[in-house]
């Protein structure tokens, strides 16, 4: 007797169909398989050679209008213009169709070159999907065009406003430019390039620009070498986001104008990472706000893993640091660097930060070594304007200069400085403020290790720090970690084993509160203090002290009838 079998409409279906059934699925299987392997052998994707419309490659003849032939035959679906080894010069602009490849045998045996007036080579502007591979890229020019920028390889946005996408450049070499090797930007800030990828190229002497120029979106700039370029070696100016320099090393940027960085960054969200700069004229990473109106200054923006190696010489009055962070908004993070550079005739800076009140600036686990001018140390990190907030943490310094240099002129900044290790700053100070201040709420100083080191742990007039706090600092200077304070106004944070200290008061700021990182174990204890005015001036000094005695801290207090250029000292010592 033969069963039925319920089916999911509530009737009942034979047996023999459920086996039907499942061979028709199996063929159907079977089919999709069959159509896939066929797609897989599918027939070659179209290529058309230069030479068989015209070309000859013989660097001589005139070879713009053959190639463009073969640009023009490319399908709309897409196919290769194939360049046999030789060397091919044109005296107009090449302009392939979307989905393109233009491929040469070799960077190393095919040369496209442009004529005898600078104008671009190749101009992908408002195309997509567009390869160039295994090209050298160069000019045999002596007059410019009439815009007299003339890069090798252009994008610009059309009339209409469309970017260009999906452009990829690999294994060229791009050489001897009058300004930049490849340019890519919109006709306003929100229609650049987007999505565009150079690997494993070589630029070479880029003239009076930039070698790469981008204003864009989704930009990644990988494992290329750039030498002697004109002005910076990769520029992501104005609105390029989210994008990437990686792998990248820079040898002598800027050195043919005399100015220029490393990499210049504008944008927003970047990483530039493991990229090694070997010399630069304006130092080896430089973050500033685009001088173009609506634009957003930069802000999210990762530095990290990158050799900063040396600088070259530039201009008198040029500024150069390693790292530049300028105008700057949100958060950007350095970590992970390495900088040894110096430069033989300019001072400069390890990491600087300017104009940037409304950013929070994290510098962490950097290695920062040789910062050395040619007659004096400059500083391992140097602020020159208000900040939101900025942690120093974990970082390496060797230094013969005055270690942080530290401006005071921010309304709510915050500023960290801990877990650092110092070495070789001799006589100088580890924290110096050479301006006074109306509101830095918070300076703190926590566990950092000095060695080699003979001067004052502070350089500091600290008015209106609302709160220092230092707490487990170690250095070999005789003068201790809490030597060098002067015109406190507001409080001293100390661990409970700080026993003695030295404060600078002046008139109308009078008076200073010393409190402990926790309680004393009772307190009883003494306050013994020591007096000397300091100014040159004269005048009949009071002051009482201490005007209060608690577990948790004590007051000074001074009072004095002297001119106002006039300070007195107070040496103080806590024992039990």
């Amino acid at each position: 007797m033969t069963r039925s079998i319920p089916s999911s409409g509530g009737g009942f279906v034979r047996p023999g169909r459920v086996v039907s059934a499942v061979r028709l699925l199996a063929v159907l299987l079977a089919s999709w398989f069959l159509l896939q392997s066929m797609a897989a052998f599918a027939a070659p994707r179209l290529t058309l050679n230069v030479r068989n419309y015209g070309a000859l490659g013989n660097g001589i003849s005139d070879d713009a209008a053959a190639i463009q032939a073969a640009l023009d035959a490319v399908p709309a679906s897409g196919g290769n213009v194939y360049f046999p080894a030789g060397r091919y010069l044109v005296h107009s602009t090449l302009f392939p169709r979307s989905n393109t490849a233009v491929l040469g045998e070799s960077a190393a045996s095919t040369t496209l070159k442009g004529g005898d007036i600078f104008r671009a080579v190749l101009d992908v502007s408002a195309r997509e999907q567009i390869t160039i591979r295994h090209l050298t890229l160069t000019f045999d020019a002596t007059t410019y065009d009439t815009d007299g920028s003339a890069p090798l390889i252009r994008a610009y946005s059309d009339v209409a406003g469309t970017p260009t996408v999906g452009i990829s450049v690999r294994d060229c070499i791009l050489r001897d430019t009058t300004k930049q090797a490849l340019t890519a930007r919109g006709t306003d800030r929100s229609n650049g390039p987007v999505s565009w990828r150079l690997l494993d190229n070589r630029f070479e002497r880029t003239g009076r620009g930039s070698a790469v120029f981008f204003n864009g979106e989704d930009i990644v700039v990988e494992r290329n070498i750039f030498v002697d370029s004109g002005d910076d070696a990769i520029a992501f100016i104005h609105a390029t986001n989210n994008s990437v320099a990686r792998r990248n090393h820079i040898t002598r940027a800027g050195a043919l104008l005399g100015h220029g960085s490393g990499i210049k960054l504008h944008g927003r969200d970047n990483w530039i990472r493991d990229n090694t700069v070997v010399s630069a004229v304006n130092g080896g990473i430089h973050i500033k706000q685009a001088n173009v109106a609506g634009v957003a200054p930069p802000s999210g923006n990762i530095i990290v893993n990158n050799k900063l190696l040396g600088l070259i010489d530039g201009p008198p009055g040029s500024s150069q640091a390693g790292i530049q962070i300028l105008d700057s908004a949100g958060t950007t993070v350095v970590t992970g660097n390495r900088l040894f550079a110096s430069s033989p005739t300019r001072n400069y800076d390890g990491i600087r930060i300017e104009n940037s009140s409304n950013a929070d600036v994290i510098l962490n686990n950097n290695i920062i070594a040789g910062n050395l001018s040619y007659a004096a140390g400059m500083p391992a990190v140097r602020l020159t304007s208000a900040i939101q907030l900025l942690e120093i943490t974990g970082n390496s310094i060797s230094t013969t200069s005055d270690t942080f240099i530290l401006s005071t002129t921010s309304r709510e900044g915050r500023i960290g400085i801990s877990g650092n290790r110092i070495d070789g700053a001799g006589s100088k100070s580890i924290v110096r403020m050479p301006q006074a201040s109306a509101g830095v709420p918070l300076l703190q100083t926590i566990e950092n290790q000095v060695v080699n080191h003979s001067g004052p742990f502070f350089n500091t007039p600290l008015l209106g720090v609302t709160t220092l706090r230092t707490v487990g600092n170690v250095t070999n200077s005789a003068q201790g970690p809490l030597s060098g304070l002067k015109s406190l106004l507001g409080v001293i944070t100390l661990p409970v084993n700080a026993r003695s200290g030295s404060l600078a008061l002046v008139p109308g700021q009078l008076q200073a509160e010393v409190t402990f990182e926790s309680l004393m174990p009772d307190d009883d204890y003494n306050v013994t203090y020591s007096v000397r005015e300091s100014g040159g001036g004269s005048g009949t000094w009071g002051w009482t002290m201490p005007g209060t005695k608690r577990r948790e801290g004590f007051s000074i207090q001074v009072s004095n009838s002297a001119a106002a250029s006039e300070r007195i000292l107070v040496d103080w010592r806590v024992t039990h």
